[in-house]
């Protein structure tokens, strides 16, 4: 409605004013991609205006549809309690468990774009392995633990690095943003979207 009255405004507020040929602008397609690779901002992109921004299926889109989008804060409910992660992952890349309202696995909606962002190779499954051991490890420990105790880095049975757990902790996360640095070099040399890192990017604004 408030576009609507937006657009009848504008035509009110040009009909008096002199006429003159102009040649027409061109078009311009919109990019599939969204701007960021954050899961937060890849829902909202892709799927908020179906499944609404609280992903209770009410986005702005619902309405016009035959179906009504699943609420997805229910999925654990519905599911004895278990956020069923690998069900999900079929549904939004268009795997064996397809839904009608995502699209066929002959003319899927997001399903290539998923599966191109989904993180199939061994070096990613086993950083995403050991990611999750290393959250582990940091809710099992404590603060008193990672301030009064080393950690030692060995090689050829010498100690090559002797370093109180907490600063080891800080300096790898550090570096490892640090070296996101070299990808970002790649990302833009493929035309691609470079995430936010210490700060806002040219293309992701979180920070700012």
């Amino acid at each position: 409605m408030m576009l609507r009255l937006t657009l009848a405004s504008l035509f009110i507020a040009g009909a008096g004013a002199a006429w003159t040929p102009q040649a027409p602008s061109p078009a311009k397609t919109q990019s599939l991609l969204a701007p960021s690779m954050d899961g937060r901002d890849i829902y909202r992109f892709y799927c908020a205006s179906c499944h609404g921004a609280d992903g209770q299926g009410d986005g702005p889109i619902a309405p016009a549809l035959k179906t009504r989008p699943a609420d997805l804060t229910r999925l654990a409910i519905r599911n004895a309690g278990t956020f069923p992660g690998a069900r999900v992952k079929t549904f939004v890349t268009n795997g064996a468990d397809t839904s009608p309202s995502h699209g066929t696995r002959d003319m899927p909606v997001w399903g290539p774009t998923f599966r191109s962002l989904e993180p199939s190779d061994q070096l990613v499954a086993a950083l995403d392995q050991h990611v999750e051991k290393a959250r582990l490890s940091l809710a099992n420990t404590t603060d008193e633990y990672l301030l009064t105790t080393n950690w030692r880095l060995m090689m050829g049975g010498k100690v090559v690095m002797d370093t109180p757990r907490h600063i080891v902790l800080r300096d790898t996360l550090n570096h490892l943003a640090h070296h996101r640095g070299q990808l970002t070099v790649y990302l833009r040399m493929n035309d691609q979207t470079v995430p936010a890192i210490y700060g806002p990017s040219a293309d992701d604004q979180r920070f700012v």
